[in-house]
C-alpha cells in the first residue's frame, strides 16, 4: 500500500521470515524501513523513499540571516507589547485602589455623618480621610431655605496618602436635618 510517499507492506512468509529478515533494505539503498511486530504473526513494514531527500538544497546564510531578523522583530515586538500590558495594568490597579480606598471613606461619612471617626483597618497604615459639610447654595433661592427641618447639604471627602498628600477627592450632596450643619 501507498500513503503519499511512504510505502506500507503487511507480509509473513510460510517459514516465519519476513522480507526485512531476508535483507530488502540491502536491494533499496536509498530506503529507510521500520519493522514493527504485530499479533497473529504479522510484520509491518515502513518504507520511505529517501532519494528524492539526497537532492534538496540547504539554506544560504542570507536566508539563515533573514529568517533569525524576522524572529527577533517578533520577539522585540511581542515583548513590547507584554510591556505596554504590564504597566496599563498597574496603572489600572493604582486608580482601582485610589477609588476604592475613597469609596469606603464616603460611605463612612455619608452612615456616620460628617464628625465620624475613622475605625482602624478602614484604610491602610499611614492613610487618613477628612470630610467637610458644606451647605449648598448654588441652587434656585427658594431651595435654600430648610423645608420643615430639612436642608441641602454637601461632603466634601478627600482621602490622603502616607505623605499628607490628597490623593482623591469626592462630593456628595445629600438632604440632613438642619442641625447637622451646626
Amino acid at each position: 500500500m501507498r500513503f503519499g510517499g511512504m510505502r506500507l507492506d503487511l507480509f509473513t512468509h510460510s517459514d516465519g521470515t519476513s522480507r526485512f529478515e531476508r535483507g530488502l533494505t540491502s536491494e533499496y539503498p536509498y530506503r529507510q524501513q521500520l519493522a514493527y511486530p504485530m499479533d497473529g504473526g504479522f510484520l509491518f513494514l515502513l518504507s520511505v523513499d529517501m532519494s528524492h531527500f539526497r537532492h534538496q538544497h540547504s539554506f544560504t546564510l542570507m536566508e539563515v540571516m533573514i529568517a533569525a531578523t524576522i524572529l527577533a522583530l517578533a520577539v522585540v515586538s511581542t515583548m513590547a507589547i507584554v510591556g505596554g500590558a504590564r504597566s496599563n495594568l498597574i496603572r489600572a490597579e493604582k486608580r482601582w485602589a485610589r477609588q476604592h480606598l475613597l469609596a469606603q471613606a464616603v460611605e463612612l461619612y455619608l452612615l456616620g455623618g460628617h464628625d465620624a471617626v475613622v475605625p482602624d483597618g478602614l484604610l491602610p497604615a499611614g492613610f487618613s480621610s477628612s470630610c467637610e459639610l458644606l451647605k449648598v447654595e448654588d441652587i434656585h433661592e427658594e431651595a435654600l431655605e430648610a423645608n420643615r427641618g430639612w436642608q441641602l447639604g454637601e461632603y466634601v471627602v478627600v482621602v490622603y496618602d502616607a505623605s499628607r498628600r490628597p490623593m482623591a477627592e469626592c462630593r456628595v450632596r445629600k438632604v440632613l436635618k438642619e442641625e447637622d450643619f451646626e
